[in-house]
């Protein structure tokens, strides 16, 4: 019992962490698109030297911006379906 408890709470947080992180790429997509290049940079540094790999980051970019902002539509759907499950319970 004490179990699921812990379980639907853990995914109504994850839920609510997506929703937000999608409705951040809607509001404000040059900021996650200036993120996304900061974590490449990291992931890439000690054997690339700091390259990203598959063009350069530019949040004014349009098509990088539809694009982000489609992933946002879709973390938004993807955290309410797991509040809605962490709600409900596993049954």
């Amino acid at each position: 019992m004490a179990d699921d408890s812990v379980m639907n709470v853990s995914f109504v947080l994850l839920g609510t962490g997506l929703s937000v992180l999608g409705v951040a790429g809607l509001v404000r997509p040059d900021w996650l698109i200036k993120g996304r290049g900061e974590w490449a940079r990291v992931l890439t540094r000690s054997f690339m030297h700091g390259r990203v790999i598959g063009g350069e980051v530019d949040s004014e970019d349009p098509f990088q911006r539809l694009i982000t902002r489609v992933i946002g539509v879709m973390f938004v759907i993807f955290g309410i379906s797991i509040v809605v499950v962490g709600l409900r319970g596993l049954n």
